[in-house]
């Protein structure tokens, strides 16, 4: 997983020569790369969880709910660089999402806080149970 992560940043970030990021083959590869990384995630969540015992499961909710948040904006990246010819159309099909009700509030301004508050606490709570140990973890 860790090299799947490190692949989205590098290859959905070029600028093109007008300064501007997306749409493109590098824009679509490295947002596809994030959508799988959040998909992993969400196994990560369930053994933390499997660690921590039951009080653990509130959190694992918490923060899926903020990678589907997270996904959901992704996916509406790699829509919008598919069916856009340029980066104004692009942000242009994106802000017509976003007034859509509810989307915003979700997906962009509240709901990926869930993804790293929820992460956090998991990883709060495995140290302070010390369900991981010097050198590697502990099951």
């Amino acid at each position: 997983m860790p090299k799947i992560l490190l692949t989205g940043d590098p290859l959905g970030s070029p600028v093109s020569l007008d300064g501007e990021r997306g749409p493109g083959p590098a824009w679509t590869v490295g947002h596809l790369a994030f959508l799988a990384v959040l998909g992993f995630f969400t196994w990560i969540f369930q053994d933390m969880v499997r660690r921590i015992g039951p009080r653990g499961r509130i959190f694992a909710v918490v923060a899926v709910a903020g990678a589907v948040a997270l996904s959901g904006q992704f996916a509406v990246d790699v829509v919008a660089g598919f069916l856009a010819e340029d980066h104004a159309e692009m942000a242009a099909i994106t802000r017509g999402v976003r007034t859509t009700p509810g989307i915003s509030l979700y997906f962009y301004d509240f709901g990926p806080y869930l993804f790293y508050f929820g992460q956090l606490s998991l990883v709060v709570l495995l140290a302070l149970g010390r369900h991981v140990g010097r050198g590697g973890s502990r099951g």
